[in-house]
Parts: C-alpha cells; sequence; structure tokens
C-alpha cells in the first residue's frame, strides 16, 4: 500500500508497526498495481475517485474472484 499510494502522491511515513498517511486535498492519477490482492486494488479503486487525472490499476483481476460486483456498486456510490 505505501508503494502505491506514494504513487499517487499520498503523504506516508511508514511506523514499526504500520504506517501514517497524512491527509491531502487530491491525489494524482497514474498507474499503480493491484499486486492480485483484493484490499490493495479496492483501496486503490477508492483513491483513485479522489486523484485528478486518470488512475489505472494493472493487476486488478482479483476483483473477478474475490468480489466481482465491486465496481458496479462503486460507480452506484
Amino acid at each position: 500500500m505505501i508503494t502505491e499510494l506514494s504513487k499517487l502522491g499520498a503523504s506516508l511515513q511508514e511506523t514499526e508497526d504500520g504506517v501514517v498517511i497524512e491527509g491531502k486535498e487530491y491525489l494524482k492519477g497514474t498507474f499503480v498495481e493491484g499486486h492480485n490482492d483484493a484490499a490493495i486494488t479496492m483501496s486503490l479503486c477508492i483513491a483513485g475517485l479522489i486523484a485528478e487525472n486518470e488512475t489505472n490499476i494493472r493487476k486488478a483481476q482479483i476483483l473477478d474472484i474475490a468480489y466481482p460486483e465491486f465496481i458496479t456498486v462503486l460507480n452506484r456510490l
């Protein structure tokens, strides 16, 4: 998550047992990778909603297995 959110321009500080994420007014759209992990991919989809410009998520196919309706539900929101 740290690597991918950093690509979007998030302000992050890794700690011994987690990460501190500082709020920002916006993120910047770019190419990120879901790492075939549903939680990471869904988190990046949500982060992409507030990003300026387009966010493209590679290796997001896991959602087809883990939560096939996720994009439909997200679009309804």
